[in-house]
Parts: structure tokens; C-alpha cells; sequence
């Protein structure tokens, strides 16, 4: 039986047979060989030789040392080597990285074919059936046994997507390892409800019975559970639903492969902090799609924080119908996601082909009143947090379903204190996706004015970008918040490892930055911290927004006595209040730009301030003065 899983790291774990620059034979001439050259005794004496990685083109992460002919469609490799058993391998591990797709024999037996290799009968003009990931490894495991005592030959045919192809590449590292193969992988944490209720692991596994033991402590006093077996796009998944689980506590466990019959290597995970609590963290990214080193870079940097979930804007895989692409994302992510709670939405890469179908087959999220994980909700501590689906059709009855579903739920959750959005196309956007959520300005855009929606996350454009605090069809005001004089902040985060964009320039844009990076925030009660940091956990963008615990702005100024005059005026402006803690003056246009460096205090008291507006532009101005923790505005 031959094991398939992929690394994101190309280091050896045991004895190397063979490594990245050793020599190969290779024919790259586009003749047709038949298949006599597959044979351990066929004579290569006429090809030619070359140290790997063998190529043309450019290959993600990896530096091609012998450069080959383009324009055909299929390249082929052989080398020999010769073994002697030691008595302790336990398997040995192929790691292949090829670019499109390839067959490989073992002294003549096919022992691997890429999933977009065609099935049956190929030949020399055979063609895969989609381009690959580019860069990465994977790693067969190979029987003890399919390794002969002397001389043993690999024999590699590698074929292109299409003869124009601007590519190609071929590597190859094989070991010896004491390790016990395993099939389970894929290892990822989901929830039907919150964190701490409807808590999931899933795997991904070729056996038919798998089981999990797990605990509080490394004695797995929990016991052992079987774990929930069905259809997973390549072999089973499994799921495992936790009971209702301590807050902020180590949850320690391991998984019985039922294939290779034996347990995983321990493995812990952290919960999060008590459901209740108004003190928590979470993270925030999206599009990981295409460039799997550039994904292990952010996810590793966003697997330094101990956050209690995370919120995932969509295209996580670059074609959602590919298995390939899913196994690498999980492969090149693994760290990262043996250790975190996501929460995705879906993105428009995962609709590729039946990608709409399979993508919800992969993840344990909450549902809907519908039944369907495309939308969803769930609170924690003084926050909603809402997901909703970018993707569905532009007519038709699931539309009013679901902008009425998120209606109530922002009816339901008016009294919260955050309120978090997340979805996959943006409404702001300076790239090449602007204006595709026009259509729901009057609708969607509307609703979050309408209850106050604090954080808006969105990806699909690949940069950065943070709007000024803004409202429905562009119109920027002075402040973030949740009242009707106060904006929404819309955040772009789709830099998780897709090709990065160029951002452009808008009146609404208050930031943005074209890097891999990732976002998060932190509440505390009333108060909350944003950050953004780049792929090397380098912060390049913060935000502090403040809410008052007792009372909301257009409560104080129903109680509240705030003069200006006179207004309008082209000199003096005089603010005149009933409190003693009237101080600091700002003044902003309507586009939200600080006009406060134009203005001179003239004289001030406990209860006026006296300023000189004269430098001012012409125009129409919010003026904005605090009172102890209270914000009161005047046009």
C-alpha cells in the first residue's frame, strides 16, 4: 500500500538515499519512449544528466539547477541507486515535487500517479487535467518491502498541462524512516455553535474505524470515543463533537489510525476563554489561495498569537473542486490549523467546478435557519459575530432569505456592544473587484447603518486596505462607532498567500498596504485594539475604538445642553455646554479629513471654548468635543 501526504519542508527525517542535487537521467526531447524505458534494465547510456531540482520557468520557492528544453509535453527522468536493509525502517518516504503532474514507477511498478493525471492508458502527448500547486512536496510512503536488497531504479514521467506551458519542474528526496507510517492527516477544528460548545475535530484518514482519547491531563481521562466516519473528497473524514468544555483549559489527545492500526503522536489544543466573558481575542484573514509557501509564512506568524478563533474571509484554495489544492492548504497550514478554531465564509474560488458542494463537507460550521453552512451567526461575550455568503445568486428567493435572516439577527443582537461582519467580496475596495456589492448597498450596507455594524471583514482583492469611518454609498464621517452620526470600518484582509494586488487611492481609503498579513483584535469590555501584522509578525496598522459602558452618545444629548455659535460663521465659533469637563476641540470636512491644526483657541473655561475658524476653508464642517468619556457632535 503506498501512503500519499505533503510536507511544506523538504528537510530529511532519516537516512537520505536520495537528495535535492544529486544526478539524474533525463530525456527532454519530446520523442515518444513507449514504455520499455520504465524498465530497471532499459539502457540510458544515450540521455542526458542533470542535477536537481531539474526545469524550466519559474517554480514557487524552489531554484532549478539543471534548465530544460520548453515546448513539449512530456519529460522523463530515471535514476538508479543501490540499498541495503538495516533491519529498522519502518517505511520509506518518497518526497516529489512536480510541476504539472507525473507517474512514478519503482523498478518498474507504477507506484504513484498525480490526482490530475488522467486515468488508464497514457502516453507521450498525455496532458493533466488542471495545472498544480506549484512548489510543493509530496511525500509517498513506501512499503518496506517495495525495496529490493541492491540495485533499485525510480523512473519519472512528468507531463504539462499544456505543450505552451511557461513551466516545469522535477525534484526528488527519498528516505529511509523508523517511523511508523500513519494515514491520518488534515487534522482541523470547527464548531456547529461557539468555541466551547459544538467544539469539532475533523481528520482525514484511509482507515475505516478510527478512534480518538482524549483529556484535561495527558492521562486522557475522558476515555476513548469512536470517531463519526463519512465521505471525505479522498478516502474518510472524521469527526469527533466534544462535550461542552472547560474554558480557557489544554485539551490533550491522540487519534487511532485503523489502517495502519496505531496512535498519533500526542497533540494538544487550547480552548478558548469562558463564552460569557467580555474579554477575548480572535483573528482575521483571507485568501490563501495559490502560493502555499506564502500561506505557511502567515499562518505560522498568525500561530504565534493564542487568540480563541478566527474568522476566515474566503478563497482558501485557489479551485475548490481540486483535491490537490485542498491537500496542500492543509498540508502547508497544518501548524496552524491543528491549533486554531476557524470560522470560514465561503469564497468565490471555492465555487470552481463542484466546489460549492464539497466545501461544506470539509468544515464543521454553524447552520442557518436553512440548513445550510453558507450563513451563519454566533455570539460571544458582549459580540455577534455574522457570516454571510457573497456568493449566492444575484436573483431569486435566496436573496430576500438571507438579507431577512440577517435583519433579525441584528435585530436579535441590538443590545450587543460589537458587532462583527465577515464576508468574502468587499463593498470598498481601490482593486480590480470594486463595485461587485453595489447591488447590495441599498439592502446589506443599509442594515449594518441601520444597527450600528462595528468591523466589516472582507477579502477577494489581495492587499490590505482599512476604510475611514464610512457609510452607505461612500459617505464619510468623523468617527468610527455605532451610533448614526458614527461609520462603519471596513477592513480588506486578503493577503494570506494569494498574488498580492496594488492598492489604489479612494476618498474613503484611510490605509492600505500591499503585503501578506493578517489581522487581530482584542476585546476588552468596552474598549477594542486592532492590529494588523505582515507575514514576519511586523505590525504595520492599529485602530483603538471606545465605547462608553453607561451610555450611548444620542442618549447623553437628549440630557445634554451643547451650544455653537453662531452657525454659520465665518470667524468666531463659540461651544457652550452644562458640564465642567468640556475640552478638546476637532474639527473635520465631511470626507473626514482633520481640519483641527486650522483652528486657534482663543480663550477657554470650564464650561466654553472659544476658537477662531477664519483659516478655515469654506464648507460644511463637524465639529467634535468630549466630555469626560463622552463624544458630542455639531455640524
Amino acid at each position: 500500500m503506498i501512503v500519499l501526504f505533503l510536507s511544506s519542508s523538504i528537510n530529511s527525517f532519516g537516512q537520505t538515499i536520495i537528495d535535492t542535487g544529486d544526478n539524474w537521467k533525463y530525456l527532454d526531447n519530446g520523442s515518444d519512449q513507449g514504455t520499455e524505458w520504465q524498465a530497471p534494465s532499459f539502457d540510458d547510456n544515450s540521455w542526458s544528466n542533470g542535477v536537481s531540482p531539474l526545469g524550466f520557468g519559474s517554480i514557487s520557492g524552489v531554484p532549478l539547477n539543471t534548465i530544460l528544453s520548453s515546448g513539449y509535453t512530456t519529460y522523463y527522468f530515471r535514476k538508479t541507486f543501490n540499498y541495503s536493509h538495516s533491519g529498522d525502517e519502518a517505511q520509506f518516504v518518497l518526497s516529489l515535487m512536480v510541476d504539472d503532474g507525473a507517474v512514478v514507477y519503482l523498478n518498474g511498478d507504477e507506484i504513484y500517479r498525480s490526482d490530475i493525471m488522467p486515468t488508464g492508458l497514457i502516453d507521450y502527448l498525455t496532458i493533466t487535467n488542471s495545472s498544480c500547486t506549484e512548489g510543493i512536496y509530496q511525500r509517498i510512503s513506501i512499503p518496506v518491502s517495495s525495496i529490493i536488497e541492491g540495485s533499485n531504479t525510480f523512473v519519472v514521467e512528468v507531463h504539462q498541462r499544456s505543450i505552451t506551458s511557461s513551466d516545469v519542474g522535477f525534484d526528488v528526496i527519498f528516505e529511509a524512516s523508523s517511523e511508523i507510517p500513519i494515514s491520518v492527516e488534515h487534522i482541523r477544528f470547527g464548531s456547529s455553535l461557539n468555541p466551547l460548545n459544538g467544539l469539532t475535530v475533523t481528520w482525514k484518514s484511509e482507515g475505516i474505524n478510527d478512534t480518538i482519547k482524549w483529556g484535561y491531563t495527558n492521562l486522557y481521562e475522558m476515555g476513548l470515543s469512536p470517531g463519526l466516519k463519512r465521505a471525505g473528497y479522498e478516502d474518510y473524514f472524521y469527526d469527533y463533537n466534544f462535550p461542552s468544555l472547560k474554558a480557557d483549559s489544554t485539551i490533550y489527545y491522540r487519534l487511532y489510525d485503523s489502517q495502519m492500526k496505531a496512535w498519533t503522536e500526542e497533540k494538544s489544543y487550547l480552548c478558548s476563554v469562558d463564552t460569557a466573558s467580555s474579554q477575548f481575542s480572535f483573528l482575521a484573514m483571507g485568501d490563501s489561495r495559490t502560493y502555499v509557501a506564502d500561506w505557511q509564512n502567515v499562518s505560522n506568524a498568525a500561530n504565534t498569537n493564542n487568540t480563541d478563533f478566527t474568522l476566515f474571509t474566503g478563497d482558501i484554495v485557489n479551485d475548490g473542486s481540486d483535491n490537490a489544492d485542498w491537500n496542500a492548504w492543509f498540508d502547508y497550514g497544518d501548524d496552524f490549523l491543528e491549533n486554531n478554531l476557524i470560522y470560514h465564509t465561503i469564497g468565490n474560488h471555492e465555487c470552481k467546478g463542484n466546489g460549492e458542494t464539497i466545501y461544506p463537507n470539509i468544515f464543521t460550521l454553524p447552520e442557518n435557519p436553512s440548513n445550510t453552512e453558507y450563513y451563519y451567526s454566533f455570539t460571544f461575550g458582549n459580540a455577534v459575530f455574522i457570516c454571510l455568503n457573497t456568493e449566492e445568486s444575484k436573483t431569486g428567493t435566496s436573496v430576500s432569505t438571507q438579507y431577512n435572516w440577517l435583519l433579525n439577527v441584528l435585530q436579535e443582537n441590538q443590545d450587543k456592544t460589537w458587532k462583527f461582519i465577515w464576508f468574502h467580496r468587499p463593498f470598498y475596495t481601490t482593486g480590480s473587484h470594486a463595485g461587485e456589492m453595489d447591488y447590495k448597498m441599498d439592502t446589506w450596507f443599509d442594515a449594518f447603518d441601520t444597527y450600528g455594524v462595528d468591523m466589516i471583514f472582507s477579502g477577494h482583492d489581495h492587499m490590505y486596505e482599512r476604510t475611514k469611518p464610512v457609510q452607505k454609498n461612500g459617505i464619510v464621517v468623523a468617527e468610527y462607532g455605532s451610533n448614526s452620526d458614527q461609520g462603519r470600518c471596513q477592513i480588506v484582509c486578503g493577503g494570506a498567500g494569494a498574488p498580492l494586488y496594488t492598492p489604489g487611492t479612494a476618498s474613503w481609503l484611510e490605509t492600505a498596504a500591499k503585503k501578506f498579513h493578517y489581522c487581530k483584535v482584542d476585546i476588552d469590555g468596552y474598549d477594542l485594539n486592532f492590529k494588523v501584522y505582515d507575514e514576519n509578525n511586523i505590525q504595520f496598522d492599529t485602530l483603538t475604538l471606545s465605547k462608553n459602558p453607561s451610555v450611548s452618545v444620542e442618549e447623553y444629548n437628549l440630557n445634554a445642553v451643547i451650544l455653537a455659535y453662531p452657525n454659520p460663521t465665518s470667524s468666531q465659533i463659540t461651544i457652550k455646554g452644562n458640564h465642567s469637563e468640556l475640552s478638546e476641540i476637532r474639527i473635520y470636512n465631511t470626507q473626514g479629513k482633520d481640519f483641527s491644526s486650522f483652528v486657534k483657541l482663543i480663550n477657554s473655561s470650564e464650561r466654553s471654548i472659544v476658537i477662531d475658524v477664519s483659516n478655515l476653508p469654506s464648507g460644511m464642517y463637524l465639529l467634535r468635543t468630549k466630555i469626560t468619556t463622552y463624544k458630542i457632535y455639531k455640524k
